[in-house]
This record gives C-alpha cells, structure tokens and sequence, in this order.
C-alpha cells in the first residue's frame, strides 16, 4: 500500500513539474488521465487494505467474545451438574483469560505489522492522441508576427520587440546569460504571456505546431513511447519512422 501511495505522489509531482511541457504540447488530457489511472488504482488498494483489517478485527472481537462466553457456559454446566463450584468457575475463567489474551494481542499486532510492512520495507530500502502535424511550408507566409511585445515575468526584459519570422526561415535568437532568451521562447511557446503588445501566428492552433527543446529535458518516469509520444495514441509504425528520421532507429526494438 505504501508503495502504491508512493507511486501516486512521485506521478502527482512530475505532472506538476511537466506544467510547462503539458501548456507547450497541449498534454493536459493525457496527464490528466494518467494521474486519474493511477489514482483509482491506490483507491482501490486502500479499499482492499481496509477490508482486510475489518475482517480482522472483527476476526479478533468474535475470539475474544467465544473465550469469554464459551468457557463460561461450559463452567455453568458444570456447576449445574455439581461437578464445579463457582469458586473454580471464577478461576478458570481468569486463567483462560491470561491464555487467550496475548493470543488475542499477537493476531493484532500481526495485522498491524502486516500493514506496515511495505512503508517498513521501504524506509530499510537503501536509496537508490495522433502526432502533432508538420507544419504547412508555403512560399512567403508570415508564421510569426511580434507587434511591439513585451516579454517577462514581472517587468519587460527588453524593449518592445517587432519582428516577422517567416516560413522556412532560420532565426538566431543570441545575448548574453540572463537576457531574455528562454523566456522570449516562453512566451513563443505560449508558456508565459506576454506583457504587451501583440503576437499573432500564421497558423491556426499554433501550439500544436510548436516544438521545444530545453536545456534541461522533461522526462516522465515512463516508457520510450510515452516520452515520445507524449501520452499520445501512436502507431508503432509511426514510432519506428519518428526514431529513424532522427537517427535512433537502434532504440526501435526498446
């Protein structure tokens, strides 16, 4: 169980820290649906745990009631039967208690232990949808249009910007540490918004045409297809094609 737990936390962290991506890609959906598996799945795992526990301890109760009410019955028989005084009944009752009480308290502790187990055996552990489509290359179309944009997070980074980037151009975005440079693709990317000005895209649904490469990549505790696939129904054929094209094409058999 504390695995299972364990498993929803670290999903629950990487879809916060994949926030950006999830914006960049339009991966909402698919995140979302992967938290909501896993989700149901530890539902399901406490449901069972707690099942299990009321079955023991109502296992436990129905013992300490029958060692209480059982010998008691057969001692009133007895008596009944003169064979017994009260006396003896009073101290046999006593004596089956001393017996069955640290019985009683071992299935117990054996339900709590069980419990526990996974959190104990971990803490002792030593640490240890279809593709997005290609762009339309047309001749002389404008598939950026900054009019006068301010970029940053609290203030403008830089003065008001105005520039066209066409299609089939390559652009050379070049400055010093610290200028600018990632968030000016934020902003591209429709991570982070502008703080002025005006930005308009050749494209309809721009950002599922965007693709960004970060200094530090995102990658999901995951399999090669989700990572490539972004959580994306995608064809093996399509996988294999998309690792060939890239020169990957050994990772095929992964």
């Amino acid at each position: 169980m504390a695995d299972c737990n364990q498993q929803y936390t670290d999903l629950l962290e990487e879809t916060l820290a994949a926030r950006p991506l999830a914006h960049t890609y339009q991966l909402e959906q698919p995140l979302l649906s992967r938290l909501s598996t896993q989700l149901a799945h530890t539902e399901r795992e406490y449901f069972k745990m707690n099942l299990h526990q009321s079955m023991a301890g109502n296992l436990v109760s129905l013992l300490y009631s029958l060692t209480f009410i059982l010998p008691l019955a057969i001692g009133a028989w007895f008596i009944m039967q003169g064979h017994l005084t009260i006396g003896g009944l009073l101290t046999l009752n006593s004596a089956a208690d001393r017996v069955t009480s640290p019985l009683i308290s071992i299935v117990q502790y054996t339900n709590q232990l069980l419990a526990a187990k996974p959190l104990l055996m971990q803490i002792m552990q030593a640490p240890s949808n279809t593709l997005p489509p290609t762009i339309a290359r047309t001749t002389d179309a404008a598939l950026i249009q900054f009019s006068q944009v301010e970029f940053g997070y609290n203030q403008p980074l830089t003065t008001p910007l105005t520039f066209t980037i066409h299609s089939g151009e390559r652009v050379l975005i070049r400055g010093a540490s610290g200028s600018g440079k990632s968030t000016l693709l934020a902003t591209l990317a429709g991570v982070l918004p502008s703080l002025g000005g005006e930005l308009a895209f050749g494209l309809p649904n721009w950002q599922q045409h965007v693709a960004v490469v970060a200094q530090s990549p995102f990658l999901f505790h995951a399999s090669l297809r989700f990572n490539l696939a972004l959580g994306r129904p995608i064809t093996d054929r399509e996988l294999i094609d998309a690792l060939t094209a890239v020169g990957l094409a050994d990772f095929k058999r992964i």
